[in-house]
């Protein structure tokens, strides 16, 4: 009966820090990288869950393995970006900084986090310029004997668009 009446303490307590916009000590105490895995992994797309586990690997990184909810501020994000931009480049930084700033985001909205630590902290893309093969490099290709079957698996990139060339 004892259990009973702490386990309905609690819920009410809990009720209570919904109600006026307080945060549990327990999910403060969580784990905000393996809360950002759970959502990468929860993907369907095989591309969107990959970029997922690339951000969270750089997450990873940053953090030493684990951070927890109470140490994801403003600040917190700011150093992860400045990471990300030596690390990486600033498209593929964009990209992976993106998806933490849509986890602390889920993490509002589940009412883990009490605001938006990320909502000022932002990575501009740059400007690609994405170069083709020409068609005499493309015939080239075309000519050349494949030696393993490595070489065969590395060109079907160009077997959706090969037959709109030839």
């Amino acid at each position: 009966m004892r259990l009973a009446e702490n386990i309905a303490a609690k819920r009410r307590l809990e009720f209570a820090n919904d109600q006026h916009g307080f945060v549990m000590v327990s999910k403060q105490q969580a784990d905000f990288v393996a809360y950002c895995r759970r959502l990468g992994e929860s993907k369907r797309v095989l591309n969107t869950r990959l970029v997922w586990k690339n951000a969270i690997n750089q997450l990873e990184a940053f953090s030493g393995g684990s951070v927890q909810f109470s140490n994801v501020n403003h600040s917190f994000l700011q150093a992860f970006k400045d990471y990300l931009l030596r690390e990486l480049n600033p498209n593929s930084a964009a990209v992976y900084l993106a998806r933490i700033k849509t986890a602390c985001h889920l993490a509002v909205k589940e009412g883990i986090l009490p605001r938006n630590p990320a909502v000022d902290v932002f990575i501009k893309k740059r400007g690609t310029r994405r170069e083709y093969l020409t068609l005499e490099e493309l015939q080239r290709l075309a000519e050349t004997p494949l030696q393993q079957r490595r070489d065969k698996a590395s060109l079907s990139v160009f077997s959706l668009h090969w037959a709109e060339i030839f």
